[in-house]
């Protein structure tokens, strides 16, 4: 099945940013595509073309300095696509989007209905969110959109965006809300599949971005929360998806070794149809130095929510979409243990109900599973057994296994999840003054 990818912002030293594209061949055989970039109006810019091994990743090749744009990455359904924002100081993470196939609608899917959660403009302290929109259709596409204020804020109704093939609109919040101070959410409609990215600044101290919902679930999972836990805290935006109902939300808060969910902390709260309202961990009933998961569940399956995590530290923190999307493969298509200064580290939570293991695979950029990976004799790393509703994280620039193997440093590549039950996953990459995250792809 030929499917593409949509990356709705890419730079090249572009006001400080320079974009970096990682494409993973998720598939069995040699993947043959390439990534096509188009200017802001949708004019073609220039593509480069690749072969991949299986388990390969390709990352790289974007246009000359001074550029702005988006991108499309062609090819079979068998990829996973992720893109980091690099400034000096700032970094951000971010999932592709595609218009089907095998993805989680929470952050992966291109759609005709869409929905931000979490929109600031000059508020909690100078947060500002500013919109990027790509139109992938060969055609023209009109976009509606209209901004929910949260309680005490006014709404913005917003008039029609029309977007020429291949175009890109970057739309800073604050004229869309006559520059007031002002936090809420996004409803928006489409006549044609649209990608949608918010990003979030404060000053040029912190910045976060995530994916915009197509579609909602009534039970999603945040697989990594934290209450004052070695400097990280949680925040959390709920939104409610439906158009006419309110969404009474139950959110259950786990520790990773929980043994008995059914006696996980809860909070409750409610939410007016198609309004978003934040949770601070702070005042979550949990305990200072907590780390564990986040279950949300409104009141029944025909009321969609969607939310979206970001979990801040001193140097700023990252953002990632809450997800209902649960599956026995997660794939990380970027990691890395203290390659050019950068490691990531992966939490996954188990959400099967039951008790399941979790096989975690190795491999370098050229798509061969490395040594470290193969110290059972059977090409794989040290299994992982979860209990319902735990969670586990794991730092590659530790990560060892019992018998004092360690990955190498400097080394780059993906790493796959394998589960005897549903799992969701999230990955973060640090660096000396940043962090960035994205969603383990779900297939």
């Amino acid at each position: 099945m030929k499917l593409a990818t949509y990356l709705p912002e890419v730079r090249r030293n572009s006001g400080g940013w320079t974009s970096t594209i990682y494409v993973r061949n998720d598939g069995p055989t040699n993947w043959q595509g390439k990534v096509t970039f188009f200017d802001q109006a949708g004019a073609y810019v220039g593509d480069h073309g690749a072969t991949l091994a299986p388990n390969a990743v390709w990352s790289g090749a974007t246009p000359p300095n001074n550029w702005i744009g988006a991108a499309i990455v062609e090819g079979s359904d068998d990829i996973s696509v992720v893109i980091r924002n690099d400034k000096t100081g700032l970094a951000t993470f971010d999932n592709g989007l595609t218009p089907g196939g095998a993805t989680d609608p929470a952050w992966g899917l291109a759609g005709t209905v869409i929905h931000a959660p979490a929109l600031y403009n000059n508020i909690f302290g100078g947060y500002s969110s500013t919109l990027y929109v790509q139109n992938p259709n060969a055609t023209l596409t009109t976009l509606t959109p209209y901004l929910y204020g949260r309680t005490g804020y006014n709404d913005y109704p917003q008039s029609d965006i029309y977007m020429s093939a291949g175009n890109q609109q970057v739309l800073s919040l604050g004229p869309m809300v006559n520059n007031t101070s002002w936090a809420g959410s996004l409803y928006g409609a489409a006549t044609q599949p649209v990608a949608f990215r918010i990003y979030e600044e404060k000053g040029s101290t912190e910045s976060r971005s995530y994916n915009a919902t197509a579609v909602g679930r009534h039970l999603i999972y945040v697989p990594a929360a934290y209450r004052n836990y070695y400097g990280f805290n949680s925040g959390l935006v709920l939104q409610n998806l439906h158009n006419s109902s309110s969404a009474n939300v139950t959110l259950r808060y786990c520790e990773r070794t929980v043994t008995n969910p059914a006696n996980c902390p809860t909070q409750s709260v409610s939410i007016p149809a198609r309004r978003a309202v934040g949770v601070n961990l702070n005042n979550a009933p949990v305990p200072n130095g907590w780390s564990g998961t986040v279950s949300l569940q409104s009141q029944s399956s025909s009321i969609p929510i969607a939310a979206v995590v970001n979990n801040t530290n001193s140097v700023g923190g990252y953002a990632f979409n809450a997800t209902g999307y649960g599956s026995k493969l997660a794939i990380f298509p970027r990691a890395a243990k203290n390659a050019n200064g950068r490691s990531t580290g992966f939490t996954v939570r188990n959400v099967s109900g039951t008790t399941i293991q979790i096989i975690p695979r190795y491999y370098s950029a050229d798509g061969v599973q490395i040594w470290w990976g193969d110290a059972l004799q059977n090409t794989q790393g040290q299994p992982i057994t979860l209990q319902s509703a735990q969670a586990i994280g794991y730092f590659q620039a530790t990560d060892c296994l019992p018998v004092g193997l360690c990955l190498p440093n400097d080394w780059q590549g993906s790493i796959v999840l394998e589960a005897t039950g549903d799992i969701v996953a999230v990955m973060r990459e640090d660096t000396s003054s940043t962090t960035s995250g994205y969603n383990g792809v779900s297939r």
